[in-house]
């Protein structure tokens, strides 16, 4: 990285002893383990200096280098730093996909990727990351964008089936929100009808019985809460602290990913390893609902044929509420 100007790109930099992708414009520095699923573990919004990505407490600085000799029934939380990553090709706890036993939250969390740089620009900055599963057959690739000016990072993604035998999977993104940007005067907008529960049971979105659910808890509320929602008319939320008056927007193509799970965990004390240390939410645009809740709803991806299709994660400023995200980006 020499131009210290405009749009910047580097593969140069390591961090916990993984390399550190880094990219930036004047709104945005993005920063992203290579070593460790492609991880976004910083998603900076310069002219607020907000950085919308939660960190765990944990501290694991060697952990990519053993991920895929452990037992295949390891906890991801153990090894989980926060940030923004991939589950796939599962993306509940264990998984039986045709013969191989996948772990909780699949595999590609934990695989280092090849990486790079395509275009390097002050106007645009542009690279490729790669990988391929291990228990499973597929190819995935990812093309990183961010161009001058933009608060916008739009990743075109690609995932192939090498295999002689169609596979039905759970493919999903899971960028976790963390304290800095998380509070109680944070809401979640999303154009959904109903959203369910690990039992089953189904709610009306935002609003059931009185309560809203779009509504964060506060940071020692201690509880743990898990819903699915469901029947989106588009693919797009949006999660703004309307008293900063700043949030982060995904927007993506609801035929792949028709659902959306919602994870809080407001310093909740009964669950390992944190203990009361993790104030956090991650809202996952999904293929599936999680196996046990509905394993019909497995995406299928035939032998020989691949999938692509393009996410963008977008920094809302100046706003309490929006009514909607185009595929271009565009907050309504």
């Amino acid at each position: 990285m020499t131009r210290n100007f405009g749009c910047r790109v580097s593969d140069a930099y390591s961090f916990m002893n993984s390399r550190l992708l880094v990219m930036e414009n004047e709104r945005l520095r993005i920063s992203i383990l290579l070593d460790k699923g492609s991880d976004i573990i910083e998603f900076l919004h310069k002219p607020t200096d907000t950085d919308f990505i939660w960190r765990s407490p944990l501290e694991h600085a060697d952990m990519y280098k053993y991920i895929q000799s452990v037992p295949n029934q390891i906890d991801f939380r153990d090894y989980y730093l926060g940030g923004w990553q991939e589950m796939f090709p599962v993306g509940a706890d264990g998984f039986e996909l045709t013969g191989a036993r996948i772990g909780n939250h699949g595999k590609l969390w934990g695989l280092p990727w090849k990486c790079t740089i395509i275009k390097d620009t002050a106007e645009e900055v542009k690279v490729k990351l790669w990988t391929r599963t291990i228990r499973t057959p597929f190819y995935v690739e990812k093309i990183l964008t961010l161009k001058g000016k933009e608060a916008v990072l739009s990743i075109n993604e690609t995932i192939e089936n090498l295999g002689q035998v169609d596979l039905g999977v759970m493919w999903g993104h899971h960028p976790a929100f963390g304290e800095g940007f998380l509070d109680e005067y944070c809401a979640v907008f999303a154009p959904a009808e109903s959203m369910i529960d690990p039992a089953k049971t189904r709610y009306s979105w935002p609003i059931h019985d009185g309560q809203d659910y779009s509504r964060i808890l506060a940071k020692n509320s201690d509880q743990w809460n898990m819903y699915y929602l469901k029947d989106l008319s588009d693919g797009w939320y949006a999660l703004i602290n309307q008293k900063k008056r700043i949030g982060f927007g995904l927007v993506w193509d609801k035929d792949i990913f028709k659902y959306l799970w919602f994870w809080g965990c407001y310093n909740y004390k009964n669950i390992s390893p944190w203990y009361g240390r993790a104030y956090t939410v991650a809202l996952e645009p999904f293929t599936s609902l999680p196996y046990p809740v509905d394993p019909q709803t497995l995406f299928a991806i035939p032998a020989g044929k691949s999938i692509s299709t393009e996410i963008k994660a977008i920094v809302i400023a100046g706003k309490t509420s929006i009514q909607g995200i185009s595929a271009e980006g565009e907050v309504r």
